[in-house]
């Protein structure tokens, strides 16, 4: 099915100054923690540039007097402090104060939310959004083939405290590269510590595009651009897009053509693994990490693994976990990045209050695509939960803001469109 732009870009208002200058502070409370690497440079503020700002959001509350208090906020207030209540309990019930970080990250979503509806509209984020994340894929791809071609050389950033050391080549960042040539072959990280993480995010930003502007030129670009993050749960993902929102009869034949192509490119490499240092580069990047034990050059990420670690754990305390600290001090950092190392740490009953935002969107998709045969928000929510599963990063303040920006576009474009009688449509 061909899927036509679903917002046309002439609805809002052109960008204003005080638009960009909203913009630019609310990118800046975004990437100003985990997983993105600006906190790591030492001129950075870190969480405190992330306080300073709510508290000029809030300023601008307050000089302005034009604060927009929609249905959607209100119903998105009332989700987030349904989750706030968890933490809270989860802090009685564990003795652990470590989830004040969730509390006030929460806190600072509530008035993110109301700060961009009231002063830019989700529109403009939206798409803003999907501009930001294209420029930078496409300088960070140029910073890959700089590396490439020997132009810029590597420079000590940080250490993850895994035994990885992340550099960073000036365009973009890399935890892992090897010497090829004159250059380096590099595992394109972007503003995050890991290859992996930069593809999961440019999932995110194609699935917003496609579910908004639809434009055809920035999902090139996130495709191509994300290709070097050498992230089989990348590769895995563009896939099932593949599948999900282009798969036809017609196209059965280069469908075809490219998994031979590719089966070619794979034995060629394993081929000349042992004669070829490029092939042996792109073998342990790729290849080997695809086999049982996930052998590759990012040892440790081997899912099943962590699996089969968190099983005795999640059997003693299926309903509310053993809470973040014993997680840490237990299990390790490693389980964070496992969807049962989360189940480990909240519960199946606390997994469904972390996940409560996406659940609703989730929810709400399926019940447009039964009662209307309008698949394109369930494609979108089943290609998220499968990455949830290999990075359950749900909470984090961009993703979170992204699911919300989906949840929108669902109850104010498609929801209104079909009139929807089960679930209130929110204004």
């Amino acid at each position: 099915m061909k899927y036509q732009n679903r917002i046309n870009i002439n609805s809002f208002s052109p960008f204003s100054f005080k638009n960009y200058l909203h913009l630019f502070l609310i990118f800046a409370a975004v990437t100003a923690s985990g997983p993105f690497v600006l906190k790591e440079f030492s001129w950075h503020p870190g969480k405190a540039l992330v306080i300073s700002i709510l508290v000029i959001f809030l300023f601008i509350f307050v000089i302005r007097r034009n604060v927009v208090f929609s249905k959607f906020s209100i119903y998105v207030s009332c989700l987030i402090f349904v989750q706030i209540l968890y933490f809270i309990t989860k802090n009685m019930y564990h003795f652990q104060y470590s989830y004040f970080n969730n509390i006030l990250l929460f806190v600072g979503l509530i008035i993110t939310i109301i700060f961009i509806i009231s002063f830019m509209g989700f529109e403009k984020f939206i798409y803003s959004n999907i501009i930001f994340f294209s420029l930078l894929s496409l300088i960070c791809f140029l910073g890959f083939l700089l590396a490439l071609f020997g132009k810029i050389e590597p420079q000590y950033f940080f250490d993850r405290g895994n035994g990885e050391t992340v550099y960073h080549f000036y365009l973009t960042t890399a935890n892992t590269l090897f010497p090829v040539g004159g250059g380096y072959i590099i595992k394109m990280a972007g503003i995050f510590t890991e290859g992996g993480t930069m593809g999961f995010y440019i999932i995110h930003i194609l699935l917003l595009n496609k579910l908004s502007y639809n434009n055809k030129n920035y999902e090139r670009i996130l495709l191509v651009a994300g290709l070097p993050t050498f992230s089989i749960a990348f590769y895995t993902s563009v896939f099932i897009y593949y599948i999900l929102f282009y798969f036809n009869r017609s196209s059965l034949k280069f469908f075809l053509f490219s998994s031979g192509l590719l089966v070619l490119s794979f034995y060629l490499i394993g081929y000349y693994n042992d004669t070829n240092s490029t092939a042996s580069y792109i073998n342990a990047f790729i290849i080997e990490r695809i086999g049982p034990n996930g052998t590759g050059v990012t040892g440790g990420g081997n899912r099943a693994e962590l699996l089969s670690g968190s099983l005795p754990y999640i059997a003693e305390r299926p309903l509310l976990g053993y809470g973040y600290k014993y997680l840490m001090t237990t299990l390790g950092t490693a389980y964070q990045a496992s969807i049962a190392g989360q189940v480990v740490m909240h519960g199946f009953l606390g997994i469904v209050f972390v996940f409560l935002h996406f659940i609703i969107l989730a929810i709400r998709s399926f019940q447009l695509a039964i009662l209307n045969g309008n698949f394109l928000f369930l494609k979108a929510s089943c290609l998220m939960a499968i990455n949830y599963i290999q990075r359950p990063y749900i909470s984090s303040y961009y993703i979170y803001l992204i699911i919300i920006s989906m949840l929108y576009l669902l109850t104010h474009y498609y929801e209104k469109k079909y009139r929807l009688i089960k679930m209130p449509a929110i204004n």
